[in-house]
């Protein structure tokens, strides 16, 4: 199978070694990730991926350029790409490993022959080519990357060339600036707790005094300080309606763009995405190793901006970014307007905290009435999301749970069997409660005015005051855990079913609400990076199948089919091994380029395309509904982020070029 010309994996070397290799070649061999593969079969898209190599030249330790020699025909074009490719200045100091692979496919008649022509026509190359660093030329007898034990000679190979080029004396100078740093890192240390201390001590006006001066443009100075402190709070806000960094960096510009135009003399900054986005990003970590530092767990909130501050008192140097970015790179119009990556060093996580010390322990697991309101939950927000028809959509989503919990209780009894009744309950009650949602309006600042679609559990129960118990204001028990009620859904036997549920009283459920929200974002598991429960994932699948049945599908289910139909190889195709090779190459060139909507960049479409890829792989139907009903994850809209942060995702450099992730390895098409 061909890849998509642009591939990352980490692979462990015995002798220490944790290669982190790319692959922007085409063709796949079992290293499966290499810099540069000499492609046989050239389609379209490979002219335009070439352009594109350099920008994966910067921190390369190592080229590995594998050779074709099946393919005598082009053996000047190939050595042409790697002439073009080692001779730029950022690989000149870079060793090079030239594998003569794919021997086993040579014309036996000519091979001994063709071999000493390819040999010789590296040879003289290596000879002539004026670099420091060495080129090798690993010329292995009846060479092929399909042959298990053979990647791993080449590895032990570019294992042998490092050690020489590295030799073992280079960790000494290393060793002496970190001494350096650790006394400096310490003085800073001291320094910006100072700092800290007296801008926190300084600081008398109340909460909502501050954000009232910084709503009507009367706060003064328009400092560092407040600065933090105006950003800290519309990244609360943000994380309040299920927002992260990069929607609280837009609200952000916002307020300061309102703020310049009504006095540009106060506010003089100028808009500068990359330096909003590098500030909230260090205040969401800041406030999130602050809270979770706490001996008792409580919600973030407005009031502990001091406490984080005092916390993280380097956020108080407000020269804290040039340990992140160079000038050349921060100083640029593409950082000024978009979110550019730091070139220096990645942004920190969130520390390690006594709650992950607890990590090993079994994940506790949910009560039935959770897992049943999550569903109702699910349904109702997928249900918004769509355009189809809300009748249809329950049928499909009873179903898919049905489905999922004969899965489950097939592994655990646990689960309770699967009822009818009591699933419809809660998607009914969900559904109630989100009809009062949408029809409540207040004007004290107080209501719920989130986006009920980013509703997590704990929130919803939290504004509602749901409790799992509200089945016994409507059902006996006897009705209600009945033989009937599980087959079909049986009628209330003491009141119908509310057709409106309201907030709690006293704005308690919303304070609860927006506490549960803001905890998802400063909790120790990023947010959005575990894949949702295969019933949520059933769901979202039957909806998906159900929305293209109808024509009614919305953005993520366009680009899903369309990418299908490129893609998808019929049984005949699959039986003639080379014409399915070039349908799928000349699918994969034709996928990259396609436009769809919501998918901005190189990274974002080359991961669903290697989504698709790999479902497709053990599909056998033809249908585009079995195909998302048999690969469920592949409907949930936010499945990049399980193994992408939305930092990474979202940058501009992930839309010039492939970067691979920064949470969870993806899986080899190979694999």
């Amino acid at each position: 199978m061909p890849t998509i010309g642009f591939n990352v994996e980490t692979i462990n070397h015995p002798a220490g070694y944790a290669f982190t290799v790319w692959d922007v070649g085409g063709e796949r061999t079992r290293l499966s990730a290499l810099l540069m593969v000499a492609k046989t079969d050239v389609d379209p898209g490979c002219d335009k991926i070439r352009p594109l190599y350099r920008h994966y030249f910067q921190n390369t330790e190592f080229v590995i350029f594998v050779h074709h020699c099946a393919d005598m025909e082009r053996l000047d074009e190939q050595l042409d790409l790697l002439k073009s490719s080692i001779c730029d200045e950022q690989l000149r100091h870079v060793p090079v490993l030239i594998v003569l692979s794919v021997q086993d496919l040579m014309v036996a008649a000519t091979k001994t022959e063709d071999m000493a022509k390819i040999r010789a026509a590296y040879e003289n190359f290596a000879a002539s080519c004026k670099r420091p660093a060495a080129i090798k030329i690993f010329d292995c007898p009846g060479f092929s990357a399909t042959t298990s034990e053979n990647p791993s000679k080449v590895l032990d190979e570019v294992v042998k060339m490092l050690r020489d080029k590295h030799g073992s004396a280079q960790v000494a100078p290393q060793a002496a600036n970190n001494s350096d740093n650790k006394a400096d890192t310490f003085a800073s240390d001291a320094s910006d707790g100072e700092r800290a201390k007296t801008m926190a001590e300084a600081d008398g006006i109340t909460t909502a005094d501050f954000w009232q001066a910084f709503e009507d443009g009367s706060l003064a100075p328009w400092d560092h300080y407040n600065h933090l402190k105006a950003g800290f709070f519309v990244l609360i806000g943000a994380f309040e309606q299920g927002s992260g960094v990069l929607d609280a960096a837009e609200t952000f510009v916002s307020h300061l763009e309102r703020l310049r135009a009504g006095n540009p003399q106060r506010f003089r900054n100028t808009t500068h995405r990359t330096m909003t986005v590098f500030w909230l990003a260090q205040l969401q970590i800041a406030a999130a190793n602050y809270i979770n530092s706490l001996d008792a767990s409580r919600a973030l909130q407005r009031e502990d901006f001091k406490s984080v501050l005092l916390h993280s008192p380097t956020l108080t140097d407000s020269r804290l970014w040039t340990k992140y970015y160079s000038k050349d790179n921060l100083f640029t119009q593409n950082a000024k307007d978009q979110w550019c990556l730091p070139d220096l060093k990645p942004l920190p996580s969130v520390a390690t905290t006594r709650r992950r010390q607890s990590k090993d322990a079994p994940p506790a697991t949910a009560a039935d009435a959770d897992r049943l309101i999550g569903f109702g939950l699910t349904v109702v927000q997928q249900t918004l999301a769509s355009k189809a028809r809300r009748g249809p959509i329950v049928k499909a989503a009873l179903a898919a749970l049905q489905a999922s919990t004969i899965r489950e209780r097939a592994v655990t009894t646990a689960t309770a069997p699967y009822s009818e009744t009591q699933a419809y309950f809660w998607v009914q009650i969900v559904h109630a409660a989100v009809a009062s949602a949408a029809t409540s309006q207040s004007d004290d600042g107080l209501a719920w005015s989130g986006s009920v679609e980013s509703l997590t559990l704990q929130a919803f129960k939290a504004l509602y005051g749901i409790t799992g118990d509200e089945w016994r204001a409507h059902y006996s028990a006897k009705l209600w855990e009945s033989l009937e009620a599980r087959m079909r859904f049986q009628p209330p036997d003491r009141k119908p079913l509310p057709n409106a549920i309201a907030v709690m009283s006293g704005q308690t459920g919303v304070v609860a609400a927006r506490a549960a929200m803001v905890q998802r974002f400063v909790a120790d598991q990023e947010p959005r990076s575990e894949m949702p429960p295969f019933k949520d994932l059933a769901v979202m699948a039957a909806v998906l199948a159900q929305e293209s049945k109808d024509g009614s599908a919305g953005n993520h289910g366009v680009m899903l089919q369309s990418l299908f139909e490129l893609l998808y190889s019929s049984d005949e195709m699959k039986h003639d091994t080379d014409a399915n090779h070039k349908m799928r190459s000349q699918g994969i060139s034709k996928a990259l380029e396609l436009p769809c909507a919501g998918v901005e960049g190189l990274t974002q479409i080359t991961f669903w395309v290697q989504q698709i890829l790999h479902s497709l792989v053990s599909f056998e139907g033809t249908d585009f509904g079995d195909f998302i009903r048999s690969n469920v994850h592949l409907a949930y809209k936010e499945l990049p982020l399980v193994y992408y942060s939305p930092m990474l995702w979202a940058s501009h450099e992930a839309a010039i070029v492939y970067l691979g992730p920064d949470r969870k390895r993806l899986s080899s098409l190979g694999s």
